[in-house]
C-alpha cells in the first residue's frame, strides 16, 4: 500500500530538520564529497543532497561539473524535483522532463535545462523524511535497479555523515 503524502509543512518533520548544523563548513565539504562520488559512480553530471524545507529547498551537498563556482544554494520548494521525492517518502525519477506533464512546469526545468532527475529519501532515524540524494542532467535518462540501489547506498553515508552534524552531536556541538 502506498505511503500518504508526506505533508512539507508538518511541523515534526521541520523540527526533525531543525535538529542539524546544516550550515558547518565541515558537513558542507563532506556532502559535496559524497555527491561527487555519487555522479561519478553513476556517470551523470550533477550530484546533490537537498533539505526540503516546507517552501525552499536547501543544497546542503552539491557537485555540479557543468558549473563548478559556487552556485545558489536555496530554490523555491515548487522548482524542486526533490519536494516529490519527499512528498511521496520514495525514489522519484523522470526519464525526461520535457515529456512529462507531472514535471515540464517546474522553473528549474525552464531555468537550468534538467531534463532527468533521480532521487531517493534522506529518512532520519526519528522516520521523518528530511530531504533527498540526487543526480541530474540536462540530457534525457533512464535510471534502473542497479542505479538506484547505488543512490540508496549514497544516501545512506550523507545520513551517517548528517547525524554527526546533529546539534549536541559528536561534531555538532
Amino acid at each position: 500500500m502506498p505511503h500518504p503524502p508526506i505533508a512539507l509543512d508538518d511541523q515534526a518533520r521541520l523540527a526533525t530538520i531543525a535538529t542539524f548544523d546544516l550550515f558547518r563548513p565541515e558537513l558542507r565539504r563532506r556532502l559535496d564529497e559524497i555527491c561527487r562520488d555519487t555522479a561519478g559512480t553513476l556517470g551523470w553530471p550533477v550530484g546533490a543532497v537537498t533539505i526540503v524545507l516546507d517552501y525552499a529547498q536547501y543544497l546542503a551537498g552539491l557537485h555540479d561539473e557543468r558549473r563548478p563556482d559556487e552556485p545558489d544554494r536555496a530554490v523555491h520548494v515548487d522548482w524542486s524535483f526533490c519536494a516529490s521525492t519527499v512528498r511521496g517518502a520514495d525514489a522519484y525519477t523522470v526519464a525526461d522532463a520535457a515529456r512529462s506533464a507531472d514535471d515540464q512546469h517546474r522553473s528549474i526545468f525552464a531555468d537550468t535545462g534538467i531534463r532527468s532527475y533521480a532521487g531517493v529519501p534522506l529518512v532520519a532515524a526519528d522516520g521523518a523524511v528530511i530531504g533527498a540524494h540526487c543526480v541530474s542532467d540536462v540530457q534525457p535518462r533512464d535510471i534502473g535497479g542497479a542505479e538506484l540501489r547505488a543512490l540508496r547506498e549514497a544516501a545512506d553515508r550523507v545520513l551517517a555523515v548528517l547525524e554527526e552534524f546533529r546539534v549536541g552531536g559528536r561534531s555538532g556541538r
